[in-house]
């Protein structure tokens, strides 16, 4: 692929992506709905993704092809992040968190796979790997790394900031 030269022809590539990732969606039975103020979601037991209109459109490709990479995973695709804030035992949250963390790693390189295979990956790295470490926040790193130092429980810090990092990325700003 050749790297665009203006503006318009970054646009061109991006708007052509998402169309071609659209109808892929679309004919291996999944539903995308436009929705506001959030980034995206899947659900797995109604086929459905959820995309953000408020992105900007090579954040919608991002997430779309984030969403279709928990979709290629579907078992891992539950407990959804809400539902694990519902659990009130703090370890039983700390045990889920790497949980968590696993799955989006993964659906992140799926993500990238299904943008090498629409020969936009040249085009959307740079956006794409600056999106995914916002996407995941540092918060997250330090709860893996005290379950990988084998420490019972983490710092209640680190585990609030993990936590009110992920509810707050849920939200488009």
């Amino acid at each position: 692929m050749n790297v665009p030269q203006t503006t318009s022809d970054y646009t061109a590539l991006i708007q052509l992506a998402l169309s071609r990732l659209l109808r892929i969606a679309e004919n291996t039975g999944y539903r995308v709905d436009w929705v506001s103020g959030k980034n995206g979601r899947y659900y797995h037991w109604l086929r459905l993704i959820e995309l953000g209109q408020d992105l900007p459109l090579p954040q919608q490709l991002i997430v779309l092809a984030h969403e279709l990479g928990h979709a290629r995973d579907y078992i891992l695709c539950f407990p959804q992040p809400d539902e694990l804030l519902l659990l009130s035992h703090f370890w039983e949250n700390y045990r889920l968190s790497d949980f968590y963390y696993g799955r989006e790693q993964q659906a992140w390189a799926h993500a990238q796979e299904i943008l090498q295979d629409l020969d936009i990956w040249p085009v959307i790295q740079p956006e794409f790997e600056a999106f995914k470490d916002q996407s995941m926040g540092p918060h997250y790193e330090r709860l893996l790394e005290a379950k990988q130092k084998g420490q019972d429980k983490p710092n209640e810090e680190d585990y609030f900031e993990a936590w009110s990092d992920m509810v707050e990325r849920m939200r488009v700003k």
